[in-house]
């Protein structure tokens, strides 16, 4: 079986993939080195999170090999604010041409240095996979002048550069099909969760909810919904506040698992409404989530855009069943309605809080949470590294064939 040396160019090292990393570096298959285009920034990630102090309970860095590229750029990151010119790496040109890979992978196209390491690949004759997370339900937002200057930029220049795409989900599916990439230079490459070790967690952690709710001080016998994630505009948290309170059941709580500029305006809101149980836990260490999941009855997502949502597959890990809105991308193929979840129309209060009586009933929740558990192995790490193996032998292979 092939060997391949990959370079991976990225962005900034964040929480999200250093387990993932660690596990492609594990792989046999696999001599992976990580190319940052920029480091890792604690102002960014206040930004992101919404808060001046974080410990992450993860090291970004470690177990895998990785260089920072330098960048030239005088632009400081900005949360939400997209420049082409954010990443100035002249230096991945020298890297990429002279280093001998066996393939490229890229998983960001909004930047100068993306678009450098796209041409260096097609230089030196290295084969190149392109990926991202976009969806096409955001893009789809944007006005149609915009989708088409984009679509001619990338089907003319950058696409051609391509040896193959990495789709992660059913709406970057959607996405890269939109943009007329044929649908045989697509591979599915999920994007995955550590499933492996998220049910190790909850094996471990099940026979302890009740403890875990004495712990954090959370009513032992309440109706738990839980909400993980930043409290920012765009996650619309306010609406799963709104449902809560018309919720017409006695034992109920509700926990806000996350920071953000919302933060403030929420818990003003729950103390003018005199709203009972609800438990705002601010920003907690990526180590500290499971336990959340594990005490908790119910996961929603109520968000305006959302890309996918790492946090429902993480929940499903845990056996829990969800409520998504039909703005969050694991609505197309990771919940599935009436059977693990419910989706429901973003922005309808009514709808998402009917949902969330349905499952006040104990043996839909169990079942729902089987069901959950079940879809949520096809989302594994192991999944996505055997999908990008299928997909550099084929694209190496064209290229010894060529």
């Amino acid at each position: 079986m092939n060997k391949y040396k990959i370079a991976f160019v990225t962005g900034v090292p964040n929480w999200h993939f250093p387990e993932f990393y660690k596990k492609l570096t594990s792989n046999p298959r696999i001599d992976l080195t990580m190319l940052f285009c920029e480091a890792f920034s604690e102002d960014f990630n206040r930004q992101l999170f919404g808060i001046s102090d974080m410990q992450y309970g993860v090291d970004f860095l470690e177990g895998y090999k990785y260089k920072f590229l330098r960048n030239y750029s005088p632009l400081k990151p900005k949360y939400a604010k997209v420049s082409f010119f954010r990443h100035l790496n002249f230096g991945v040109w020298k890297e990429i041409t002279g280093r001998h890979y066996d393939a490229v992978i890229i998983d960001i196209w909004n930047g100068i240095s993306y678009w450098l390491a796209a041409a260096a690949s097609k230089v030196s004759g290295t084969p190149l996979l392109l990926t991202n997370d976009s969806s096409i339900l955001k893009e789809m937002d944007k006005a149609k002048w915009k989708r088409e200057v984009k679509k001619f930029f990338l089907t003319k220049f950058l696409f051609p550069l391509a040896s193959g795409f990495l789709y992660r989900t059913e709406v970057n599916f959607q996405l890269f099909r939109f943009y007329g990439v044929p649908e045989r230079l697509l591979f599915f490459y999920p994007l995955s969760v550590d499933f492996e070790g998220l049910y190790r967690k909850y094996s471990n952690l099940k026979e302890e909810k009740f403890d875990l709710r004495l712990k954090y001080k959370i009513p032992k016998d309440a109706f738990l919904i839980l909400f993980v994630g930043r409290l920012a505009k765009e996650k619309r948290p306010q609406d799963l506040l709104e449902a809560y309170l018309r919720l017409s059941i006695p034992n109920k709580a509700l926990i806000f698992v996350g920071d953000g500029e919302l933060k403030n305006l929420l818990q003003e809101n729950v103390k003018q409404k005199d709203i009972k149980n609800v438990y705002f836990m601010g920003f907690r260490p990526k180590t500290e989530i499971p336990n959340f999941y594990a005490m908790a009855d119910l996961l929603v997502l109520p968000s305006e855009i959302e890309s996918h949502g790492d946090v429902v597959k993480e929940a499903m890990c845990f056996a829990l069943p969800v409520i998504v809105s039909d703005k969050v991308g694991s609505s197309l193929d990771v919940v599935k309605h009436g059977k693990n979840g419910y989706t429901y129309k973003c922005g309808d209060i009514d709808m998402l809080s009917f949902y969330i009586v349905e499952l006040l009933d104990e043996g839909k929740r169990e079942n729902f949470g089987r069901m959950a558990l079940e879809e949520a192995k096809n989302w594994d790490h192991n999944v996505a590294i055997n999908g990008l193996l299928y997909a550099l032998d084929c694209v190496v292979k064209n290229k010894k064939e060529r």
